[in-house]
């Protein structure tokens, strides 16, 4: 275990996964006037439950988890890509539009915090939804609102610390390790249900889960390390070395375009529960609802993958290094870019699509309902995350332990 001899990776991991404890110790601290109760699980429950990472079932004082940031965030991306002058020359500025882009995500957070609290405390309808029962008095439930927010605030917190001093992308390390702590309990719901008679048609749809369960593992693990790479060349020196190259994974944004649609699709349904309507066509669970949320993913990906790509910087840096792309002028550099973003874009959107509407898809052709359909959106959230983790693991490992020439 040689990350393990190594100090600066061995303490990049205890402390990410101290965060992590501590996110799930603050789950499960209660607030007063609300409680927990058994009810059914629905479509708005699961989808909540995913992109808070686990933490809105037990509804604690960080029952909002990551959600209020990741909606920001798709706020925020959206408005920096010429809908908001503002946003955009932030986004154009470099490390110090950076800066200021990241306050405003606080602020849109604390915003959306606010906004989600009011309406799971005030509205009996999602409340229901949510299994959650409030006898706070209405000055209690505003005060317990913006207790609500406040932690959605210190998630995000917690997930840049992660970012700083720890080890993969702090939100979606969230997301996994609050998927990890609920999925034992889904798999022993299975078993335990005595609705669930041992029946064939019980073995056959359990069969048919696992397989799939099992492939969406190996076919994630196997395009997160597809790369494309475009050969560099120095303009001080003719000789072409293999350690020139610009790499472009398939999935350049991983699984951010999932866990934004997710999110997307949660802020509508949560509307809809407020206003008295059942817009069943958001249910993922339909074929209707199904192809909304694929088409979500499908629209995130080529615009996450356009921000996490990011042409201009790029092209810039080049030049600054004294790099350029085999056949490619500087001046072209950032126009053969953003092709190329969507030649990628072209195959892995369909990919990425495909991979998480895929389980959904068995669970509804399979004989048994087992109410499961997003764990396989989770494992492929899981297994991506954690994909990161290795590799930065690994990269950091061999940065610290390289051998010295003379």
């Amino acid at each position: 275990m040689k990350w393990f001899k190594t100090k600066q990776v061995r303490n990049r991991i205890f402390y990410t996964i101290f965060i992590l404890i501590l996110f799930q110790i603050g789950t499960f601290l209660t607030l007063p006037g609300v409680k927990s109760t058994s009810g059914g699980s629905s479509t708005l429950s699961s989808l909540l439950n995913l992109t808070s990472g686990g933490s809105l079932s037990r509804f604690g004082i960080l029952a909002l988890g990551v959600s209020p940031y990741v909606t920001a965030s798709i706020i925020v991306q959206i408005l920096s890509k010429g809908i908001s002058k503002k946003y955009t020359e932030l986004q154009e500025r470099g490390h110090s539009g950076q800066l200021k882009l990241s306050q405003y995500t606080r602020y849109w957070s604390l915003f959306f915090g606010i906004t989600s609290g009011l309406a799971i405390l005030f509205t009996n309808d999602l409340s229901t939804l949510l299994s959650v029962k409030i006898t706070a008095t209405v000055p209690e439930r505003i005060m317990l609102a913006i207790i609500l927010s406040a932690g959605g605030l210190f998630v995000s917190y917690l997930g840049d610390l992660i970012n700083e001093n720890g080890i993969g992308n702090g939100q979606s390390l969230l997301i996994s390790s609050g998927i990890l702590t609920s999925l034992p309990l889904e798999f022993y719901n299975i078993f335990d249900e005595e609705l669930f008679i041992r029946t064939k048609d019980f073995y056959i749809s359990l069969g048919i889960l696992i397989a799939s369960y099992v492939a969406i593992i190996l076919f994630t693990y196997l395009i997160n390390k597809k790369e494309f790479i475009m050969p560099l060349q120095s303009k001080t020196s003719l000789i072409q070395t293999k350690a020139h190259y610009l790499p472009i994974k398939l999935l350049a944004s991983s699984v951010v375009p999932v866990i934004f649609a997710t999110s997307s699709l949660t802020i509508i349904q949560a509307v809809s529960v407020m206003l008295g309507k059942q817009w069943e066509f958001l249910d993922f669970t339909t074929w209707m609802g199904m192809g909304i949320y694929s088409i979500l993913i499908f629209v995130f990906t080529y615009l996450y993958n356009f921000v996490q790509v990011d042409s201009v910087k790029i092209s810039k840096d080049l030049v600054r290094s004294g790099l350029y792309i085999i056949g490619i002028p500087d001046k072209d550099s950032s126009k053969y870019l953003n092709k190329k973003i969507i030649h990628i874009s072209n195959i892995g959107a369909p990919v990425l699509t495909s991979l998480a509407v895929f389980s959904i898809l068995i669970q509804k052709l399979s004989p048994v309902d087992f109410n499961l359909s997003l764990s396989g959106i989770s494992l492929l959230i899981v297994v991506a995350t954690f994909q990161e983790v290795y590799y930065q693991i690994k990269g950091l490992t061999e940065k610290n332990n390289y051998k010295e020439l003379i």
